[in-house]
């Protein structure tokens, strides 16, 4: 998983940052209304292969490429499709003979196995070391991801932690983007760096860097226009505001993070790899 946002020291201690320290209790409130969404989710990815295992007809090479089929249906992916096919045929012939309610957890668990992450003890955001500021973030990801909303939330996440912070409202295309980023601003008292909708967003990043650095902000948080991966002049919009910002502020943008809509399947990781191209990527939300 990529690094996700990180802090220079500033004289106090972690433990004094008690919302960032996020205790067992309140992980396992979270997670209550994450499971109940996903609920349907999971019995209709499951129903099809319960389908598959009522025929009664034992584990068959036909079995088991229709579980391939059923698996790159739910869009689980070909490569991994492939690794839990591959892994179920390895367990049944270690296991010899299993029925198919076994060949049902075998790739259960290896589901499980895929999807499990390593969950850290403390959920704290800092910064790299010896990075001059301000520390500029830059968002970007496709139309309707909720690029404005996570600058929003991350510069009222930052400021409770005693930064100060700035956002510039590089979105100039969408209607009411501009607007959009001043409302999270008024809420977050955060001030907004804009050109107007008709700015180049190129220009309106310039803006922002000089003003960070002569009001001394600890972060600069740049908002950018929703774009398709596949529109190539449009990408190389993100790489004209990547280079104004460099031009003010030595190593600009240090991070840059792509918003993706949880819903967008395989989908996603070719808007990540597109992407990545023009502006390398230091992190996913």
């Amino acid at each position: 998983m990529f690094r996700f946002l990180a802090r220079r020291k500033r004289g106090y201690e972690k433990e004094e940052c008690s919302e960032t320290n996020v205790k067992k209790s309140n992980v396992n409130s979270d997670q209550e209304p994450l499971n109940r969404g996903l609920s349907k989710t999971r019995s209709t990815f499951f129903s099809k292969f319960h389908a598959l295992f009522g025929r009664n007809k034992g584990i068959d090479d036909e079995l088991l490429e229709s579980l391939e089929e059923a698996l790159i249906g739910s869009d689980v992916g070909v490569n991994t499709a492939l690794e839990i096919i591959s892994y179920a045929k390895e367990k049944l012939k270690a296991e010899g003979s299993v029925d198919e309610s076994r060949l049902l957890n075998i790739v259960r668990e290896h589901l499980i196995s895929v999807l499990q992450w390593k969950e850290e003890e403390e959920r704290i955001l800092e910064l790299e070391d010896g990075v001059d500021a301000p520390y500029v973030i830059m968002i970007v990801g496709v139309n309707g991801s909720g690029k404005t909303t996570t600058v929003g939330k991350l510069g009222q996440y930052l400021k409770n932690r005693g930064n100060t912070v700035l956002f510039c409202a590089a979105d100039t295309f969408r209607a009411a983007a501009v607007e959009q980023l001043k409302a999270w601003g008024e809420m977050a008292d955060i001030e907004v760096i804009d050109g107007g909708n008709k700015a180049k967003p190129s220009a309106v990043a310039y803006m922002g860097a000089e003003e960070a650095i002569k009001r001394g902000s600890d972060y600069l948080i740049v908002d950018t226009a929703g774009r398709l991966h596949t529109k190539s002049h449009l990408m190389a919009e993100l790489e004209g505001i990547r280079n104004s910002l460099r031009r003010h502020i030595s190593g600009a943008p240090h991070d840059v993070w792509l918003v993706l809509d949880g819903t967008s399947g395989q989908n996603a990781v070719i808007q990540a790899r597109e992407f990545n191209k023009i502006v390398p990527l230091t992190g996913i939300i």
